[in-house]
């Protein structure tokens, strides 16, 4: 199976949250863009053998940046597997 491009995972990113290259890509802070630069981030690291150092290259950022999006996209993963789990003992 072939892996995904940084390229491809943004676009599909992109499209998701509504965003534009541009904006994933910029230096924006707003809410909506950060989250899925966060989440592209995240994406290629899982699919790809981009290195850290690579991704932040990518956009433009730093080294500590991607660490941070990997550290709040597991956080939020986390979150909400608790959260299935919560709702599962709910039912029973």
């Amino acid at each position: 199976m072939q892996h995904p491009d940084i390229t491809k995972i943004k676009h599909v990113v992109c499209l998701h949250y509504g965003v534009t290259l541009e904006e994933i890509n910029s230096r924006c802070r707003r809410r909506p863009v950060v989250q899925a630069r966060q989440v592209a981030m995240y994406l290629i690291r899982m699919c790809t053998d981009i290195t850290l150092w690579g991704i932040a290259k990518a956009f433009n950022r730093t080294h500590n940046a991607v660490v941070n999006a990997m550290r709040v996209i597991r956080k939020d993963l986390e979150l909400m597997t608790v959260a299935a789990n919560l709702r599962k003992l709910c039912d029973l």
